[in-house]
């Protein structure tokens, strides 16, 4: 009996160490390794990730990881360096984007330049892009452009119909200024300007007066003079005259760093206003800076009723233009919670 016993203890310890010796010698996982090439390049390798401490201790990094020494870099999966996903610092554009928004008119209102007083989150501030809604209200045949020049087309208060055909765009130039805010008196006003891009967009002319969805009054041609008729937006359910669309500046090779607070302003051209009104009509002359009374979903619109405004026409101020016009200034006490629709990246 003991001698058995001998014999079933050595059978189990030699199994045991047959295990043991097995699981020993399997190999370890292999992970991909951005290996430096001592140059600021780095390439791809595969190795055990028993070996992966000591690469890292070297400098070496993995796919999705910072870049080390590369402030706003990671490693892409190839192990390419590539500029972090920014983060997402201010944004009042929602997240069910409708087709139309309550908007700014520029040649109806006489205005240069139009924005608001916003407070960044987070602790991001090398601007990446910003993002702005616009809304046009110009159908495709408003206008002919002949040789460069826009001619009008549609005769609106006769009540023809607007048309447009789908993805048509004409370009038109938008300038973003970004100030800072001068907190030295009792109200904020427009400080330093930190930068100002200009850039050509395409933008797209608003859908035809759909006439199976809107036919009631006010929405047919013969009713929405001299709009031509409103489009059916299935975002809001609703028949809208204008189309709203983004526009993103890039501001990625600017090197801007923002301050904790900016305002910001947006100026373009219109037949009659802008820094240099065109002087002709034309489709731009209904563009329009898209506005939402919801708040932020990130950061703060710092004064919900408070806008800053450059309009030549004083009786469109809060204070009927006893601040002053024609100057971009504080427009406090009428606004309700209207703001720019706009969305700040940063890294």
């Amino acid at each position: 009996m003991k001698t058995k016993l001998v014999f079933l203890l050595i059978c189990c310890l030699t199994a045991l160490l047959a295990v043991t010796s097995l699981a020993s010698a399997a190999p370890s996982a292999k992970i991909d390794v951005c290996h430096s090439e001592g140059n600021g390049a780095y390439h791809l390798i595969n190795i055990s990730e028993r070996a992966l401490a000591a690469h890292l201790a070297h400098g070496d990094g993995q796919p999705g990881d910072p870049v080390p020494g590369m402030e706003g870099k990671v490693f892409a999966e190839d192990c390419s360096v590539v500029d972090a996903a920014p983060d997402n610092i201010y944004d009042s554009i929602p997240a069910v984007y409708p087709g139309s928004f309550p908007s700014l008119g520029y040649e109806a209102t006489s205005t240069d330049e139009f924005g608001d007083h916003i407070l960044f989150a987070g602790s991001s501030r090398n601007l990446h892009s910003v993002e702005l809604s616009l809304t046009n209200w110009s159908c495709e045949n408003d206008f002919d452009n002949v040789g460069g020049v826009w001619v009008p087309n549609r005769d609106g208060n006769a009540g023809e119909a607007c048309a447009t055909n789908p993805g048509s765009t004409f370009s038109h130039p938008v300038t973003l200024n970004i100030y800072e805010v001068d907190n030295s008196g009792v109200d904020p006003a427009v400080g330093n300007l930190i930068v100002s891009v200009t850039e050509s967009f395409d933008i797209p002319f608003r859908p035809s007066w759909d006439s199976v969805n809107c036919t009631a009054s006010g929405q047919t041609p013969a009713t929405n003079i001299p709009f031509g008729g409103k489009w059916y937006d299935p975002v809001l359910g609703a028949c809208v005259n204008g189309y709203a669309f983004n526009i993103t500046f890039d501001f990625t090779a600017l090197n801007v760093v923002l301050p904790e607070e900016a305002i910001i302003g947006v100026v373009y051209n219109t037949a009659n206003h802008g820094p240099a009104p065109l002087g002709t009509a034309g489709p731009y002359s209904s563009l329009n800076v898209s506005v939402t009374a919801d708040a932020p979903s990130v950061g703060t619109n710092v004064e919900a009723d408070t806008v800053f405004w450059d309009t030549s026409f004083g009786p469109f101020y809060c204070d009927s233009g006893a601040g002053g016009t024609d100057i971009f200034r504080r427009d406090a006490g009428c606004w309700d919670t209207y703001t720019p629709v706009v969305r700040f990246d940063a890294n």
